[in-house]
C-alpha cells in the first residue's frame, strides 16, 4: 500500500440524513430571512453522501450565521461544506450558469428559477466550460491527495460520480477515466460490505489522475478553455493558476512523512502551509463568447453580494472560485 486513507466512511442511516435536513430547514425558516430551502440531489449512497442544500433568502436580507458551524454528530459528518445560498433576485441569474438540476423543495415557497432563455449553442459552450472546470478542481484535488500520500476517501468516492456528468457535457462515451470512475464507484456501492483492496485501490488514484489529466488536455484542445480577465486566478492562499502551454500542476515546500500525518491531524493541516500549488492551464482571457461573459459578470456581483450580505453562503454558480467551494 502507497498511500494512507483517511477521511474514512462512516455507516449512517438514511433516517439520520432525512432528519438533518428537516432539522436544518427549520432553523433557517425560523430567521425569517429564507423564501424557500431546496436540496440539491439525493442520498444515493448513505454514510457516503453528504447534504446539499440551497438556501433561498428574500432580497437585501443580511444573515451573517453559519448554520453548519458546531453541528451535533451526525450532522457534522452529513454537512460537509456550508451551505448554498443567494438572493430571491439572483437565483434566476445564477440558474442558467448552473447545472444542477434535480431540486426538491423542503420547506417555504418555490421560486421560478427557469425564467430565462439561453440559445442551444450558449448552452453547449456553457456546459463544455464548466465540465473542464469540474475535472480541473478534481485532478487538482487527486494530486495534493498523491503529493501528500493521504487519500481522502470519503470525498474520492462521492466526487467521482459527478465526473460522469462532466464527461458526458463533453460528449465523452468511454475511455481510461470512465474505467477509474466505473472502478470507484463500484468501491462506493460496497463499501460497506465489502472492504476494498488498497493495493488495488492505491492504482486505480494513481490512474485516476493521470487519466482527468488526459482528459483535461484532449478538451482543452477540442473546445478551449476560458478564464475572464477579471475571473479568479488565485484559487487558495497558497495555489494560483497561471498561463502555460501545457496543462502541469507545479508544487513546493515541504512535505510531512505520511505516517505521521496519519497519526496527527495538526501535522496535515500543518502541510497546506508549507506547500504553494501552481496549475499552468493554456486558458484564453480575451475575446471570451458573450454568454461567458456574461457568466463572469453575474457570478462576480453574486460573491460580491453574499460577501456583504451573506457570508457563509456559497454561490451556485462558481466559474473559478470552485476551487474554494
Amino acid at each position: 500500500m502507497s498511500f494512507n486513507y483517511i477521511d474514512i466512511p462512516k455507516e449512517i442511516e438514511l433516517d439520520s440524513y432525512e432528519t438533518a435536513i428537516n432539522m436544518m430547514a427549520e432553523k433557517l425558516m425560523n430567521t425569517g430571512k429564507v423564501k424557500c430551502v431546496y436540496q440539491i440531489g439525493g442520498v444515493s449512497s448513505p454514510g457516503i453522501s453528504d447534504i446539499d442544500l440551497y438556501v433561498i433568502f428574500n432580497n437585501d436580507c443580511e444573515y451573517k450565521v453559519n448554520p453548519v458551524n458546531n453541528l451535533n454528530t451526525p450532522d457534522n459528518y452529513l454537512f460537509t461544506h456550508n451551505l448554498f445560498g443567494t438572493s430571491e433576485s439572483s437565483a434566476v441569474h445564477l440558474e442558467q450558469y448552473t447545472f444542477f438540476g434535480n431540486y426538491k423543495l423542503i420547506a417555504g415557497s418555490p421560486v421560478a428559477m427557469n425564467n430565462y432563455f439561453a440559445s442551444d449553442s450558449d448552452q453547449t459552450i456553457l456546459k463544455r466550460q464548466i465540465a473542464l472546470e469540474y475535472l480541473i478542481k478534481a485532478w487538482f484535488s487527486i494530486h495534493i491527495n498523491i503529493t501528500y500520500k493521504n487519500i481522502k476517501l470519503r470525498s474520492l468516492l462521492l466526487h467521482s460520480k459527478a465526473i460522469l456528468y462532466d464527461l458526458d457535457f463533453l460528449s465523452v462515451k468511454n475511455g481510461g477515466l470512465f474505467e477509474c470512475i466505473n472502478g470507484l464507484l463500484e468501491i462506493r456501492k460496497n463499501y460497506f460490505t465489502k472492504n476494498p483492496d488498497l493495493n488495488h485501490l492505491d492504482k486505480l488514484c494513481n490512474k485516476y489522475k493521470d487519466e482527468l489529466k488526459k482528459e483535461i488536455v484532449a478538451g482543452i484542445e477540442t473546445h478551449k478553455f476560458y478564464i475572464a480577465a477579471s475571473g479568479n486566478t488565485e484559487i487558495g492562499k497558497r495555489s494560483l493558476i497561471f498561463k502555460n502551454e501545457n496543462p502541469v500542476i507545479l508544487s513546493s515546500g515541504l512535505s510531512f512523512p505520511h505516517f505521521l500525518t496519519s497519526k496527527f491531524k495538526r501535522l496535515l493541516k500543518l502541510q497546506n502551509k508549507f506547500h504553494n500549488f501552481k496549475i499552468g492551464l493554456p486558458y484564453i482571457d480575451t475575446n471570451l463568447p458573450p454568454i461567458l461573459e456574461q457568466r463572469s459578470e453575474t457570478i462576480a456581483k453574486a460573491i460580491n453580494y453574499n460577501r456583504q450580505y451573506l457570508p457563509h453562503f456559497i454561490s451556485t454558480a462558481y466559474g473559478m472560485n470552485i476551487f474554494k467551494s
